[in-house]
């Protein structure tokens, strides 16, 4: 052995730590855990309840009114969070109605609102599969929202509860 492999070993071995360092750091970085959702007991579903939208600046969207199902006149409005979308994707409702996510998925799911902070979301870690999340939303607009796990706000996982008068 040549001092030239043991500089290159130990080279090598600081290389994975610090690898393994950085993915620790970005993992942990990236969370949005609070005390509080540590707290919680991990495998229980959890429901949670919001009152109406923090702001009501509506968003621009680009998706056909005759594609949104119209659910006006229903107190509460019921939205299927599946694998890879929400059913209703487009959903019409009347303000002062709730809508009511359930996750029927196989996995984890979030739900973020677009721009954030139009109405209160929920994380993945208290939204595993049955688990309930509803909002009640008090002013007509668009309120645009996405899965981050399997969407953006354009693409993929995502919806819009428009309401109306």
């Amino acid at each position: 052995m040549t001092n030239h492999d043991v500089t290159r070993r130990q080279a090598m071995r600081r290389a994975a730590l610090g690898m393994t360092a950085g993915i620790w750091a970005l993992a942990t970085g990236c969370s949005n855990d609070s005390a509080a959702d540590r707290a919680a007991s991990p495998g229980e579903p959890e429901s949670a309840t919001t009152d109406s939208p923090v702001t009501s600046s509506p968003v621009t969207v680009d998706v056909a009114s005759e594609d949104f199902e119209d659910r006006s006149g229903v107190d509460t409005v019921d939205i299927s969070v599946v694998d890879n979308s929400f059913e209703p994707r487009w959903v019409i409702v009347s303000a002062g109605s709730t809508v009511r996510w359930t996750n029927n998925g196989r996995n984890h799911h979030n739900i973020v609102a677009e721009p954030e902070g139009t109405f209160v979301g929920i994380d993945h870690e208290q939204f595993p599969n049955g688990s309930v999340h509803t909002v009640t939303f008090g002013e007509p607009g668009d309120f645009a929202y996405f899965c981050s796990l399997h969407g953006t706000p354009r693409n993929g996982q995502n919806g819009v509860i428009r309401v109306v008068d």
